[in-house]
């Protein structure tokens, strides 16, 4: 059988971006995939490759079969956003054409959108006709889908690569053991202090990536909020504050979306109304919903029928949709993870919208980075430097807004 990444190998230009944007690879990402390939050459340890937020895992997921010459690739997303997102853009190979490194007319790989769990050998083996299988846990874990050839897949791919000592996706570790293991983080750490297994081959620091101009800034605005006042006011202000930017933007011409976060289920439901009795059309999604449900408000979002989300933890991880661009913080994250990517959430840019805007009080945020100063994040210091200086002058600082590329 033909080896699609096999027959490409040589077609993919490592060039790396000097001064156009979204011409070529950034820094980081050659340096991840040369230190992939380094250890791969050497170790058969899995991998631990560590990105900022934002920027250009999907390209890493693109590439490294190009360069490694693998029959089968499985990436693994940890939810059904993911992996219908992957899916489309490794299907068309899109990032790698718009930056170059692949022609715009250059051959594609046969790539499966892989749902529901297979029941049989003969169900898995069905799987050997695709160049590359998309997956969740749910769907392909050995521990939840016994059954697989332990020679299906010679490299597998972990995304937000932070839920991987989960017990569903240390089984494909031990289940496929003929395959390489890529591990993909923005962080290579977890909470609970379990460690991700494998060796960290390459991690690119945020301030490196702010240096080579990969961020530009994001608008801060402090909702007019008085510290004293009960939480019902101070959601009502960060409310009118966000409808107000919004409006604005797109009287600017941005086709933009507001995206809402509030701190449990239960709050983000109490948020609708207040958003609707302003005029904007809104929905809150969260795990409770099918995800049928979950997939109808992505859709109506995405189409316009709905100007804005409120959200708990929901589109938290990856989601790439650039036209979220008001985020009103009604909760502050108390952890390292999601408060990345939060901020990665709405800072995506492409070059149909405009510049990001983040509304909250700044005691919220002082709050919330208070507790991630003490983990030594760099990003969160940059948001409380950017809340303090809120306060001593009328005029918005920057925080970060991600350049969006792939």
């Amino acid at each position: 059988m033909p080896n699609f990444f096999v027959e490409q190998a040589g077609t993919l230009n490592l060039f790396q971006q000097q001064r156009t944007p979204n011409h070529g690879f950034r820094p980081g990402q050659l340096g991840a995939l040369h230190a992939v390939l380094a250890h791969f050459s050497v170790q058969d340890d899995p991998a631990i490759v560590c990105l900022p937020t934002g920027y250009g895992k999907t390209s890493l997921m693109m590439a490294l079969p190009m360069l490694l010459g693998p029959a089968r690739v499985l990436i693994v997303e940890p939810s059904s956003a993911l992996r219908k997102q992957v899916h489309s853009h490794i299907s068309v190979m899109s990032t790698l054409r718009r930056i170059g490194a692949l022609a715009e007319d250059c051959p594609l790989p046969d790539v499966h959108l892989h749902i529901g769990r297979p029941q049989s050998l003969e169900e898995w083996q069905l799987l050997q006709a695709y160049d590359v299988v998309v997956s969740t846990p749910s769907s392909s874990s050995p521990d939840l889908a016994p059954g697989a050839p332990s020679d299906l897949f010679d490299l597998v791919i972990f995304d937000e690569a932070h839920h991987a000592p989960a017990d569903s996706w240390m089984a494909y570790v031990e289940h496929f053991t003929k395959a390489r293991f890529l591990f993909l983080t923005a962080t290579p750490f977890r909470r609970d202090g379990r460690v991700i297994p494998g060796k960290l081959v390459y991690r690119y620091p945020v301030m490196r990536a702010v240096d080579e101009g990969a961020f530009e800034p994001i608008n801060f605005c402090a909702a007019p909020i008085e510290d004293e006042l009960d939480d019902e006011h101070v959601d009502q202000a960060i409310a009118r504050a966000a409808v107000q930017q919004l409006n604005e933007d797109r009287a600017n011409g941005f086709d933009h979306r507001l995206f809402v976060r509030a701190g449990t289920i239960k709050a983000a439901q109490d948020l609708v109304p207040l958003y609707q009795g302003l005029g904007i059309a809104v929905e809150a999604i969260s795990s409770k919903l099918t995800k049928r449900q979950q997939e109808a408000i992505e859709e109506r979002l995405i189409t316009g029928a709905l100007e804005a989300i409120v959200c708990v933890d929901m589109f938290g991880e990856g989601y790439d949709f650039p036209k979220l661009k008001v985020a009103a913080l009604h909760a502050p994250h108390q952890s390292l993870v999601p408060t990345i990517q939060f901020i990665g959430r709405f800072a995506r840019v492409d070059e149909t919208t405009g510049p990001p805007t983040l509304i909250a009080p700044t005691f919220r945020i002082k709050e919330a980075t208070a507790s991630l100063l003490k983990e030594g994040v760099n990003l969160a210091q940059m948001i409380d430097e950017a809340a303090i200086a809120q306060r001593k002058r009328p005029a918005a600082p920057p925080l970060l807004r991600l350049r969006r590329e792939g």
